[in-house]
């Protein structure tokens, strides 16, 4: 009895150790987290109070940088930029280069996941997300509707890696490459590894709220990715 209360005690003991840890991973991500937030906050130069409630937004950036008429040619620079929005008014703006986004996947994943739980609410109420865009943008809820609701309108977080090659092929093929941009391998740039991390964490942390919408990301996934 003796030996079995103590392998009993001994179990007790190691799962509250786990849950200790378990604890401890998850401070130690939030407060990763924040420091980010907070350096990207920093270099935007925004001024946060205390009880300031403190938005990012990342968006890519796209700028022609030059045309040539008689070619029927023209060049695009594309860059990631961190928005920072300080009790809905923009305060500021960082831009966001690969070393960032490499070197902080525990904030890339988070963003991600919250981008396929915004998906997920999008899609099950449809409705609802008309009535909150046709606010932001300060558009009528017709007009909004009118594309949100078409049946050719879709929303997706998935990075299409396929379809990116694919596109570049025709750009090179239809001569929208400069000589320097052919001899790129954009296969080098695409990088899908944190967001197919972000999905399987996504499904395991959320996946009980919508299981066919993450099984459908994962076949999606598969299917454009792989």
């Amino acid at each position: 009895m003796t030996g079995c209360l103590q392998a009993g005690e001994a179990a007790e003991a190691a799962q509250r150790a786990a849950e200790e840890a378990q604890e401890q991973a998850e401070e130690a991500q939030k407060a990763a987290e924040a420091a980010k937030k907070a350096d990207i906050v920093a270099k935007s130069g925004a001024t946060v109070a205390e009880n300031d409630k403190v938005e990012i937004e990342v968006a890519v950036k796209v700028e022609a940088k030059a045309a040539d008429l008689a070619k029927g040619q023209m060049t695009f620079e594309a860059s990631p930029v961190a928005t920072v929005k300080v009790n809905g008014t923009v305060k500021g703006t960082v831009p966001v280069s690969n070393g960032m986004l490499n070197n902080n996947p525990i904030t890339v994943k988070c963003i991600l996941k919250a981008l396929m739980r915004a998906q997920a609410d999008y899609e099950a109420n449809k409705e609802e997300a008309v009535k909150l865009m046709a606010k932001k943008i300060e558009a009528s809820e017709e007009y909004v509707a009118a594309y949100m609701l078409n049946d050719h309108y879709t929303v997706s977080v998935d990075p299409l890696k396929n379809s990116v090659i694919r596109a570049w092929g025709i750009l090179d093929k239809t001569g929208f490459l400069s000589e320097t941009a052919k001899n790129i391998n954009i296969e080098d740039h695409i990088n899908t590894d944190l967001y197919e991390q972000a999905l399987a964490e996504a499904k395991a942390e959320y996946g009980a709220e919508n299981p066919d919408f993450y099984a459908g990301l994962e076949s999606f996934y598969a299917e454009n990715d792989k």
